[in-house]
């Protein structure tokens, strides 16, 4: 089970830099004393020193993100401060197991763990190729619906960059590439768009995460996006038309970027997603309520903290089945 960091009780200290959108934030335990958890991050993004630690203090985690993105090593420990997983990551997808060694004499170990079958690679339409998963390589999963704003966003709000990528692929594409009225794809959207009514304010992304126990880390797959619109006469918000993810990657992968310390890694605008070099703060998470957290967390900030535990908990979560792999 998914372990909680934001519980009652826990008391949170945050250092903002505003020049730099760049926090520090520290949990604590209620005491206000004992440290759970401290992360940074910039415009939204984990970006910095990592480190968890266990109820009685021992660490459990640390390593380094750079823009969402793992970096460099990450080791963790076990509640009796056995350190059990040293690995050397190059992205979320490809890194280096350095500690335990894979055993040699050991068929079972070599089978399941190929960091050779993970290496990226791009296909012909410019962008990365998912790996192939079955149901039985998925050991966790979440649903999520995230939502993006320009203030974090600026790569995918400049000029209307990705608006004008998206509406122009509808119109080119015909029924290749089908806007619908539903985040399931069941009604096609008849509607017109009138792109003097409205401003594109937002957008809103539906995706998968889940732990791969093939390539034993954690995956996030987006599965559809959806424009937030503002209507220029009112004011009004609304959701336009929801497209199907994987039909509009050829679109995005078409449209270079270039920004200042943008990774190295990205070079188009599916890039930025699958890289996930944007900051999408969680509005939904699947449960059996079919809730969205602002039906049950009333206040802007109580919002933000509850987005922020489901967050932490999926990067706990991972580290737990690190540990379960060392068993």
């Amino acid at each position: 089970m998914i372990k909680n960091y934001f519980l009652v009780g826990l008391i949170f200290s945050l250092t903002y830099f505003a020049k730099a959108q760049i926090s520090s934030v520290t949990v604590y335990k209620n005491d206000n004393k004992s440290v759970l958890l401290r992360y940074h991050t910039k415009n939204g993004r984990f970006t910095g020193k990592y480190t968890s630690y266990y109820w009685d203090g021992k660490k459990k985690a640390q390593g380094h993100f750079d823009n969402n993105s793992r970096k460099g090593s990450w080791t963790v420990w076990d509640s009796t401060g056995r350190k059990r997983m040293i690995r050397r990551y190059r992205n979320n997808y490809e890194f280096e197991r350095i500690f335990p060694e894979i055993p040699k004499d050991n068929p079972t170990i070599q089978l399941l763990y190929k960091p050779d079958k993970f290496v990226l690679h791009r296909n012909d339409s410019g962008y990365y190729n998912y790996h192939h998963v079955q149901e039985r390589m998925v050991l966790w999963e979440k649903r999520l619906w995230r939502h993006l704003d320009e203030k974090d966003n600026s790569i995918l709000f400049e000029n209307n960059r990705l608006w004008n990528v998206i509406f122009n692929a509808v119109k080119s594409e015909g029924t290749k590439i089908l806007p619908y009225t539903d985040e399931e794809f069941n009604t096609k959207y008849e509607g017109k768009t009138d792109t003097t009514t409205f401003t594109v304010v937002g957008w809103k992304i539906k995706e998968d995460v889940f732990f791969n126990s093939e390539l034993q880390g954690s995956e996030s797959r987006i599965i559809g996006i959806c424009q937030v619109v503002k209507n220029k006469k009112d004011g009004t918000l609304t959701d336009l038309y929801w497209l199907y993810y994987p039909a509009i990657r050829t679109a995005l992968a078409k449209e270079k970027v270039q920004a200042k310390d943008l990774p190295s890694e990205i070079t188009n605008l599916d890039d930025v997603f699958f890289f996930r070099y944007f900051y999408g703060r969680i509005a939904k998470e699947s449960n059996v309520y079919d809730r969205a957290i602002k039906k049950y967390a009333l206040s802007d900030e109580e919002q933000k903290l509850e987005s922020d535990n489901i967050e932490m908990s999926m990067i706990d979560e991972e580290h737990n089945r690190w540990l379960e792999l060392t068993k």
